[in-house]
């Protein structure tokens, strides 16, 4: 097998890694920070409707854990 090269068709490190279960690419620290903030919660179900990317509960939770774990958030915490 000769030089992997980043062309159509080919595969990249990226893919590679991806393959055999290494991240593609780390996070950062504060990316971590927030996963870490958020793994192993639960939250109440929400109404018909509101779940997913609806859910407030979810959506302030991950405010708080950002905010906490140090970004710059101009926007108010979801109501």
């Amino acid at each position: 097998m000769g030089q992997l090269m980043k062309s159509n068709g080919s595969l990249t490190v990226k893919s590679l890694r991806r393959a055999v279960g290494i991240p593609g690419h780390r996070p950062s620290g504060k990316n971590a920070c927030v996963g870490a903030a958020l793994r192993g919660k639960s939250y109440a179900q929400p109404p018909p409707g509101l779940g997913g990317r609806n859910n407030v509960a979810v959506r302030q939770a991950f405010y708080d854990a950002a905010k906490s774990c140090g970004f710059n958030i101009k926007k108010k915490r979801p109501t």
